[in-house]
Formats: C-alpha cells, sequence, structure tokens
C-alpha cells in the first residue's frame, strides 16, 4: 500500500502531465492483487485524468473489480444509479450502500434528473428519500452536509435550510457553500518554481 499511497500524493500534487506521470504509472503497475488493487486502480485513475485528460483504462479495470463484487461494489452501484437506466435490483442494492455509506446520499440527485427511466426508477426514488431522511437526522457533519447538497440540488428548499441549520447546530464553523472534490487538489504553482530551482541549484553544484 506505500506504492499506492506514494502515487496518490504524486497525483494530487501535480495539476497536469509531468515526469511524475511515468513515475505513478511505475509505482502502480506492481499493484495487481488483492484490495490493493482497487486502490491501486483508483490511484491509478486520478493520474490518468490529470496526465492524459482520459480514464479509459481505469474505468473499465474498475467496472471488472465491480462486477466481481467485495471492495468497490458500492462504487458500481452509484455508477448503474447514474446511468439513467434503472433497473429492478438497483433500489435493494442501493438501499444497502447508503446505509452502509451515507455520506454518499449527495449522489441520489441523479435519480431525478431528465430522461431517468426504467422499472426501478420509483423504488430507487423512494430508497433515496429514506435515506435523506435519515441523513437529515444524523450527528455526523459530513452526512448532514451530503443531505443539505442532495437537497439543494433538487431543488427542495424547506429541507435544505433544514439541514443547514442542522449543519451549524453540528459544526459551527462548517461552511455549507464550500465544495472541492479530488479534482481541486493540487499545489500551489509557487511550488513548482521553488522545485525547478532546487533541481537548477542541484545540477549547478553537480
Amino acid at each position: 500500500m506505500r506504492r499506492v499511497a506514494l502515487a496518490w500524493v504524486l497525483a494530487y500534487r501535480n495539476a497536469g502531465e509531468g515526469a511524475w506521470c511515468d513515475e505513478a504509472r511505475g509505482l502502480l503497475s506492481k499493484v495487481t492483487e488483492g484490495d490493493a488493487h482497487y486502490w491501486a486502480t483508483r490511484a491509478d485513475r486520478e493520474r490518468e485524468r490529470r496526465c492524459t485528460g482520459r480514464t479509459d483504462h481505469a474505468d473499465a479495470e474498475l467496472a471488472r473489480l465491480r462486477a466481481a463484487g467485495g471492495l468497490g461494489w458500492a462504487d458500481g452501484v452509484l455508477a448503474k444509479m447514474e446511468s439513467g437506466y434503472i433497473k429492478e435490483d438497483l433500489p435493494g442494492e442501493l438501499e444497502q450502500v447508503l446505509a452502509a455509506e451515507p455520506w454518499q446520499v449527495d449522489r441520489v440527485a441523479a435519480l431525478w434528473a431528465d430522461g431517468v427511466s426504467g422499472p426501478g426508477r420509483g423504488a430507487a426514488r423512494k430508497a433515496a428519500r429514506q435515506a435523506l431522511a435519515a441523513a437529515d437526522a444524523s450527528d455526523d457533519p459530513p452526512v448532514v452536509l451530503a443531505a443539505l447538497r442532495a437537497h439543494r440540488a433538487l431543488g427542495d428548499d424547506k429541507d435544505a435550510a433544514a439541514a443547514e441549520a442542522r449543519l451549524r447546530q453540528l459544526d459551527p464553523a462548517a461552511d455549507p457553500a464550500l465544495t472541492r472534490t479530488p479534482a481541486d487538489v493540487h499545489d500551489p504553482e509557487i511550488y513548482a518554481e521553488i522545485a525547478a530551482c532546487v533541481d537548477q541549484g542541484s545540477r549547478r553544484r553537480g
């Protein structure tokens, strides 16, 4: 897992293509078995996104791992939910995922997007509403924040206001307007300039 952790650090420190891309790929290519392979594939997806702008290879491997069950299964369920066609087996799976990972409840807004269809749509929306109600009453600020985001995405102003009030009660310092994803994480540009200066100085001394 040290290889995976180092690859994550490399990815999160760099916003675009560079020599680090090959270094991270070399670290991850040797992690091919067990749970570590799932996390290595997740890290490789971030490497692909930042280095090439595409994530096809990592996405295909994640799909294979999800189909096999175990680690990554929840990601697969949420991906099926966001596909726009809701099969009959999805509501039960979605209920399990949101019970185990309630901080993912913000993603259920996808069930109300235009064009969503399928025989499981109604039951999936019911499961999503139940999960939202549970998240609204949670004592965990990240879960309440996820509910707040879902309510806002769905245009549920009254429920959003209640969730925001609950969040401030649990964590007065919380900023409901702050939204960050892994894609937003990278070193400031000044770090690259410092690294270039250090590298140049090392070459001169050498």
